[in-house]
């Protein structure tokens, strides 16, 4: 059941980073054996050398070690035997791996507590090849050992660990069959594609959601209609059934794929159908990378879009992909679009840090809407760039008091002792709160000794 919950999370994280709302995807870590704190790596070390050189048998003897639960106290035992299967994964150690992975198979086989079966499992899961599959697939049909040893089977991921889930779900019920299901989804296992496809008419609500999720992942055209009847009758929405993401997911499946066309298509009818930020955004994102030749033309048409959202994340994938020539381009666009639009484009060029708009950003410090101006404004301060400082300080004269505090701000980032000079000069130039504004500046850069 957890195996599920991790997947949906991913999912979900999915959605945001295509959105360009997280910078990076944390999934929730599985369930590992601690390991030695850092402080005590020596002791960590020797233990190592000591549990290699007692051998199988040596292995074998000291996991059978562990107490049933609640019976002692296994921590010590615990840190010795996951630190042990992390260190036989290292390179050049293939063969001690090897040794492990078939010590905890006898182990695990030998072991009558089920929670210090679990753990075994859980080593196997870091350490364990593909000679183990037969042993972990016998607890696939356990309620309790079931998660863990589908996790194990994933890590394996050999054409042997793949069947063997499969086999499997067809007898399993509940909880295991979601577990299982969603294992193939990860494993994005064709010859399970005809079972995915079955679940996802399930009557249980989880066991559809699951097997959707699952269909999506592995990515094969022929999923299309039904993926896509599923997310229609979402109305392409975010909601329980999970329709719509998965329907994204396996947009994104199909960017992996050459040709690139059902991608795109698939992209296009999510953009079209959809009215909610997270999947247009993502879908958007799905066609700038299928579509690299024309995602300045598409990223362009998506900054006219009512949705501010929308806006936003069509120029955060504009500003990752920008350059000089590109820029040139943008500009162009600004000079034709509304005040919303023509002040993301300035801060766009701003962020990307284009040289080539410097002059068009310093023109923008004198536009009349102020929208434009403030983000003209905290574009120089992206730049830094002291040459910025006089027509920064023209605009002052005529600014609203929010700009002429987000110019102060500015004045107080930008280095150069030139910048003070140029501060100096202009105060008698400037209305009185531009004045009080400079002189917080000078008092600022340049305190009484």
């Amino acid at each position: 059941m957890e195996l599920i919950l991790n997947s949906m999370k991913k999912i979900l994280l999915i959605l945001l980073i295509c959105s360009g709302w997280f910078a990076q995807a944390q999934t929730l870590p599985a369930k590992m054996p601690g390991k030695f704190p850092a402080t005590d790596s020596s002791r960590l070390a020797a233990e190592m050398k000591k549990l290699t050189a007692a051998g199988e048998a040596g292995l074998i003897a000291r996991t059978l070690m562990l107490k049933p639960a609640k019976t002692g106290d296994n921590t010590a035992l615990q840190y010795a035997l996951g630190g042990y299967a992390y260190y036989v994964t290292q390179a050049a150690k293939e063969d001690t791996r090897k040794i492990a992975s078939r010590a905890f198979c006898k182990a695990l086989v030998r072991m009558p507590d089920v929670e210090n079966k679990a753990f075994i499992i859980s080593l196997l899961e870091i350490c364990g090849d593909n000679k183990a599959v037969p042993v972990l697939k016998q607890y696939l049909t356990n309620k309790r050992l079931c998660d863990p040893a589908t996790r194990a089977l994933l890590q394996i991921k050999s054409p042997d660990a793949k069947v063997a889930i499969l086999a499997a779900l067809k007898k399993a019920t509940g909880n295991s069959r979601i577990t299982l299901i969603a294992a193939l989804g990860q494993l994005r296992y064709l010859g399970a594609l005809d079972d995915l496809t079955t679940y996802t008419a399930s009557e249980d609500p989880l066991t559809r959601k699951t097997a959707l999720l699952a269909l999506a992942n592995v990515g094969n055209g022929n999923s299309e209609p039904l993926l896509a009847a599923a997310a229609a009758k979402s109305q392409y929405k975010s909601d329980s059934t999970y329709a719509t993401a998965a329907y994204l997911l396996y947009t994104w499946r199909l960017a992996e794929n050459w040709p690139i066309g059902p991608a795109v298509k698939a992209a296009e009818k999510l953009l079209k159908n959809s009215h909610e930020t997270a999947f247009r955004a993502a879908a958007l994102k799905v066609l700038t990378e299928t579509r690299s030749n024309d995602a300045t033309m598409i990223l362009m048409r998506a900054v006219d879009d009512t949705q501010p959202a929308y806006r936003a994340a069509a120029f955060k994938l504009a500003e990752r992909m920008m350059t000089s020539g590109k820029a040139e381009l943008w500009m162009i666009k600004a000079e034709r679009s509304e005040a919303p639009v023509k002040a993301g484009v300035i801060t766009m060029l701003g962020n990307s840090k284009q040289t080539v708009a410097s002059k068009f950003i310093m023109k923008a410090l004198s536009d009349k809407n102020p929208e434009v101006k403030l983000a003209a404004i905290q574009a120089v301060g992206v730049f830094g760039s002291s040459g910025m400082v006089p027509a920064l300080l023209n605009s002052m004269k005529t600014a609203d008091t929010l700009s002429v505090i987000a110019i102060r701000d500015v004045l107080l980032a930008i280095r150069g002792q030139d910048v003070l000079a140029s501060v100096s000069a202009s105060m008698a130039f400037q209305p009185p709160f531009a004045q009080a504004a400079l002189r917080e500046v000078l008092a600022i850069r340049r305190p009484a000794q």
